[in-house]
């Protein structure tokens, strides 16, 4: 264990080609791996179950000094949280496959009886481990990701959206130039997160990158801002052509991960009189279809009726009732 975790460059990642493309694989978790393989050679030709067992039992026993060596190296700091994220992940995916194998499956039938209702596999419980493990990690690095976007978003959030002027038709609409230092940390953020977490674990800390951006960006802009016409009109462009276009590069519906960003753009920009018809309508006494009609014809999917309310309610040019 000390060899493969302290090694020559234990940390390198294997070559991609060797492997699929779309995982990360330290060099400890590919040798690690392979020791418990070749443990699994060993015994597997023991004619006695119950001497198999005994190797299956060492073999969870190592993968738990395994992951406990990891926990050791991640909270002294000596490893970062990527390279241990793609270091679990590699062995969960693999002791998940192996679980699902007629050779451990057969093991686990033999330890767990006859008569036992279980379906389970051999290595369920260190996988759990391991999972809820990797899930606290990816939470941790999106929010530590989404920090460093709130810390440069200051000026966007505070700029001129009550005050901005209507926009010269025949000029095209650029970035909001107090948009600039906050996109180009998502940039950075995004393109160096693709390229170091295997492609599973990227796809969940995007999504949760996303879904904290939307929670950010809708609770301290657009209900904290007024906004004119040409405000709301520079918010999409912002949202719709930046931020939305920017996550399209990695996902195939970057809308449905900022679906409150969605929604208020739809409310911000629906012309006056729409905007008017819905507000009255769902200040009124209308019947909950009704409402809920409105609602869908606008393409708002997911606020409740409170929450369209306080949207409209953002727009300069909607008088309250």
């Amino acid at each position: 264990m000390d060899l493969i975790l302290h090694g020559d460059n234990p940390w390198m990642l294997i070559d991609a080609n060797t492997y699929d493309n779309d995982l990360k694989i330290p060099k400890c978790a590919d040798q690690f791996i392979r020791l418990l393989d070749a443990i699994r050679d060993r015994y597997c030709s023991l004619i006695q179950p119950g001497q198999q067992l005994q190797f299956l039992a060492l073999q969870i026993e190592l993968i738990e000094n395994f992951r406990r060596r990891l926990v050791q190296l991640f909270s002294s700091g000596e490893v970062g949280c990527i390279s241990i994220l793609n270091a679990i992940n590699y062995l969960a995916l693999v002791l998940t496959e192996w679980g699902e194998n007629v050779h451990y499956l057969h093991l686990h039938a033999v330890h767990v009886g006859p008569s036992s209702n279980e379906i389970r596999s051999a290595f369920d419980q260190p996988v759990s481990e391991l999972e809820h493990w990797t899930q606290k990690l990816i939470d941790n690095l999106a929010t530590k990701a989404v920090n460093e976007i709130k810390a440069k978003s200051m000026a966007y959030r505070h700029d001129c959206w009550s005050s901005l002027p209507e926009q010269n038709c025949k000029e095209p609409f650029i970035l909001s130039s107090t948009a600039g230092e906050m996109f180009q940390v998502m940039v950075t953020t995004l393109h160096n997160l693709e390229r170091d977490l295997s492609l599973n674990l990227f796809t969940l800390t995007l999504r949760k990158i996303a879904n904290q951006v939307d929670d950010f960006l809708f609770d301290s802009l657009v209900m904290n801002n007024k906004f004119t016409p040409a405000g709301a009109a520079q918010f999409n462009f912002d949202m719709s052509r930046n931020l939305l276009a920017l996550f399209g590069q990695y996902c195939r519906r970057p809308d449905l991960l900022f679906k409150k960003v969605h929604d208020s753009n739809k409310l911000l920009n629906a012309t006056r009189g729409t905007a008017l018809l819905l507000y009255e309508t769902l200040k009124s006494e209308t019947k909950l279809e009704e409402k809920m009609n409105a609602l869908k014809e606008l393409g708002i999917v997911n606020f409740k009726n409170k929450t369209c309310i306080d949207v409209l309610e953002r727009r300069t040019d909607i008088k309250l009732l």
